[in-house]
């Protein structure tokens, strides 16, 4: 089950989701891996049997449209057929009389006269002597006929010569320049072979026919001729500019052949592009006789409308069996996740020092038990953290006594009080009395550093010159500075404001700082201490750059970390003394600042901090703090 699950989310994740669904599924974690269990296993079937009934039910539906156009398109077709064959048919009638042949040439023209009176689409007729050449002509001009004084001789063309031949003529379409309007030739011989009767038919009556044809809400039927230029379209505009369809799909499967009623579609339903690139569906069919074809198309969403009603249903369906199921699903995962939740926020106060955290959880299940033993756990690391606090503090505290008097017996002996000293015995003498002073820090710093992580450290402000106590740092540590040929230098402009803060802290941070400089820097190196205000004047900052080897990036956030160096030794790179920088760092924030550091491979470090600006009371009395043996 758990790998089936597990190969289901990798394959929601291989498929395109929203962004924050993609994110929603990570490779991990319980909530997701809950939710995607009830999804894989409910919602997944639902809205896949849902897409199955719809697209089953849309194949079906659509076929109604499809056959209703179908049949369209043929009507449509017979009705264009029926009307050119019935012109013909009128005029094989009136050409086979009894008499046409042989009448003169007032009772030809009266006769063509009744015959472009019964057919008002007929814009011409003519009787053509076996010659080839017009004898009697009717025209219709403004809506009145015309007999024809200009008669022509139509001996070479195909009216005549097809006609004469055969038992009649219907010729391709044609446009004029005087009438944009599609027209065509329609001849049958007079008699036996005495004549010709020719007729030129307006397709304006073919365009009425296609007009009329209603399909559902949006759609249409055109006719085009076997070049697909529009014979008849809903637009007429379109026919007078004698548009061409050739390349619309539709009307090119037809020019390719297809005879079939149905026509034969370019993909699934017969779909289509229409006039503006949107989806149609489309049939054709040819006109019998003719070689031209009729399209009739809807827009799909005119198609589609009667699915709409039924989407909604089915979809509400779906939608509310899913938000039942999900509704539950999300119950059952709150139910598990809630008590995790109090778990991992204990175990993040833990973390975060707070040992007397207790969990109170009631589910009476494993989880419940986890959280029994989570409370035994912080209460042995609360008494294991009580007991490391006491003895840290006995040993500090026996520590110092002791280290102190050491310093003074060498100090008292390097005076020479007890005797002479050579200079090599005061060189010893100097070396011991600063690994005393070194160990003195470090033993001053544990217990500050404990006052301060308990919160039991007082600052004692006091206003300062950070001019005078960079000057100082550098003084106290001039010997160390020339011993090793370094340079170091104080940019702080005279003009700076005094600060209001803890001068004995502030003044073990840079001198901290400084020494860190001094020991990771070769000889001739440049050390640089500043001060100065931020940029909004709300802050000062001080800073201490070298030109050193420079700090790992994989080290810079764990070097205020309490004995940090501990990593970097073991990759044979060292970052201080593991306190000091620690020391550092709550020393600034118990000023509300911060201290970081920015460094390049190579190129040196430079540390800096901000402690907020803050005015002195008017009534705050100086106050110090007795500066230690050594920082």
């Amino acid at each position: 089950m758990i790998a089936s699950f597990e190969k289901g989310t990798a394959f929601l994740r291989r498929l395109r989701l929203p962004a924050f669904l993609a994110r929603g599924i990570p490779p991990k974690g319980l909530r997701y891996r809950l939710l995607g269990f009830f999804v894989l296993s409910v919602l997944v079937p639902t809205l896949l049997t849902g897409t199955v009934v719809m697209v089953t039910i849309r194949r079906s539906l659509l076929e109604i449209p499809l056959r209703e156009q179908r049949e369209i398109a043929l009507r449509v077709s017979d009705l264009v057929a029926g009307h050119v064959g019935n012109v013909k048919k009128v005029l094989l009638t009136v050409a086979s009389r009894g008499g046409f042949a042989g009448a003169s040439a007032a009772e030809q023209r009266a006769a063509l006269r009744d015959l472009m009176t019964q057919y008002p689409h007929l814009t011409e007729c003519a009787v053509l002597n076996p010659q080839g050449r017009e004898t009697v002509k009717m025209v219709r001009q403004d809506r009145r006929l015309l007999a024809a004084d200009a008669l022509l001789n139509r001996a070479g063309r195909d009216e005549f010569r097809r006609a004469w031949t055969g038992p009649g003529y219907v010729s391709p379409v044609f446009f004029t320049e005087r009438d944009r309007t599609p027209q065509m030739f329609i001849a049958v011989p007079i008699g036996r072979r005495q004549g010709v009767l020719l007729s030129r038919l307006s397709l304006d009556s073919v365009w009425e026919l296609v007009s009329e044809v209603s399909v559902g809400k949006g759609g249409y039927a055109y006719l085009v001729d076997t070049k697909g230029n529009l014979l008849a379209h809903p637009q007429r505009d379109r026919v007078l500019s004698h548009e061409n369809m050739a390349e619309r799909s539709v009307v090119k499967e037809l020019l390719e052949g297809e005879s079939e009623p149905l026509g034969g579609g370019t993909g699934l339903f017969h779909l289509h592009e229409g006039d503006e690139g949107e989806k149609v569906l489309a049939v054709h069919h040819r006109v019998t006789g003719l070689g031209w074809g009729v399209v009739v198309q809807r827009p799909m969403s005119d198609a589609l409308a009667p699915m709409r009603s039924l989407w909604r249903r089915v979809a509400a369906v779906v939608l509310v069996l899913g938000g039942v199921l999900l509704a539950a699903g999300l119950s059952l995962v709150r139910k598990i996740l809630e008590p995790l939740a109090v778990l991992q926020e204990g175990v993040q106060k833990i973390a975060q020092g707070d040992l007397k955290q207790r969990l109170e959880i009631h589910t009476d299940d494993e989880i419940q038990k986890l959280a029994e033993e989570f409370n035994k756990m912080a209460e042995s690391l609360e008494s294991a953290e009580e007991l490391k606090r006491d003895l840290t503090h006995m040993i500090v505290h026996d520590l110092k006594s002791p280290l102190s008097g050491v310093l003074g017996s060498i100090d008292y002996v390097a005076s020479g009080a007890i005797g002479q000293v050579t200079e090599e015995q005061k060189k010893i003498l100097s070396l011991g009395v600063k690994s005393g002073k070194d160990l003195l820090r470090l033993i001053q710093n544990l217990l500050d550093m404990a006052k301060m992580e308990e919160g039991r450290l007082e600052l004692r402000r006091e206003e300062f010159s950070l001019l005078e106590l960079a000057a100082e740092c550098v003084d106290d540590l001039e010997a160390h500075i020339h011993r090793e040929n370094k340079q170091v230098s104080v940019e702080v402009p005279k003009s700076l404001p005094k600060i209001w803060a803890d001068r004995d802290l502030v003044y073990r941070v840079l001198t901290n700082l400084l020494t860190n400089a001094l020991k990771h820097t070769s000889q001739g190196a440049e050390i640089a201490i500043g001060a100065g205000l931020s940029d909004d004047q709300s802050a000062f900052v001080l800073s201490v750059k070298d030109s050193g080897e420079g700090i790992p990036p994989e080290f810079i956030a764990k070097i205020f970390e309490k004995f940090g160096q501990a990593e970097a030794k073991r990759k044979k790179f060292r970052i201080g003394s593991g306190l000091g920088l620690t020391f550092c760092k709550l020393a600034v924030e118990a000023h509300g600042g911060r201290i970081w550091v920015e460094s390049e491979l190579g190129k040196g470090s430079a540390f800096f901090v901000r402690i907020p600006r803050v005015e002195k009371p008017s009534s705050a009395p100086g106050q110090s703090r007795e500066t230690p043996l050594a920082v």
